[in-house]
């Protein structure tokens, strides 16, 4: 934003010249972030609106900044349909106790492809009854396609192991000494009577078995 500059500015443009100064650092932050980052306001009438949104929102989205502030219902078509009821309960949820929000969706864009999205916000309420959150998303589909091959890797460690005699795992001793098993394979409850997933929450019981 361009604004003319007096040579002898007064007090009122001071305050504009800091005002511009903010917002250039914001879009600068804006860009320079995997995500975007937004205030979400939820009307005392139920309805839901955008005032301000900067990032990545059409690589999010695959709708603009402007349109999702022009419309909510921008960013709300991207939701995959059976994201948006809990979508809109966690915002209701969110609102009735002015709790932080903090959850993960997908998001269908237009070329047909599914990303996960991870939105976290912090809300306040204002006079006139409105809910205000200051927020930001970001990309985590990279994340979730690495949870969904280590889901499938287990179920293959599993099948194989079903044939054999005894128990396959993964053991990890970290620097600190720590150790800790991320697999451990059925077979586990036919030799100690535990479940593989016992032994990946508390590695213990392996360590003093």
């Amino acid at each position: 934003m361009t604004r003319r500059r007096d040579a002898n500015p007064t007090g009122a443009d001071r305050t504009i010249t800091a005002t511009d100064d903010s917002a250039r650092r914001l879009a600068d932050l804006a860009r320079n972030i995997p995500g975007d980052i937004y205030r979400r306001i939820f009307h005392p009438d139920g309805t839901i609106s955008y005032s301000d949104v900067a990032g990545k929102t059409e690589y999010l989205y695959g709708a603009s900044a402007d349109a999702v502030v022009a419309d909510a219902g921008a960013f709300i078509d991207a939701l995959h349909p059976e994201d948006r009821e809990a979508w809109r309960v966690a915002i209701r949820e969110s609102a009735q106790r002015l709790a932080p929000f903090d959850m993960e969706l997908r998001i269908l864009r237009p070329d047909g492809s599914t990303h996960w999205v991870r939105s976290i916000a912090t809300p306040h309420g204002e006079p006139d009854g409105s809910i205000v959150w200051d927020g930001l998303t970001f990309d985590i589909t990279a994340q979730k396609e690495a949870e969904q091959a280590l889901v499938k890797e287990r179920e293959r460690l599993n099948a194989v192991s079903r044939n054999l005699p005894g128990t396959i795992f993964t053991r990890i001793r970290h620097p600190d000494g720590r150790v800790e098993y991320p697999f451990v394979s059925a077979g586990l409850t036919t030799l100690l009577g535990w479940s593989g997933d016992d032994a990946e929450v508390d590695s213990r019981l392996l360590v003093e078995a």
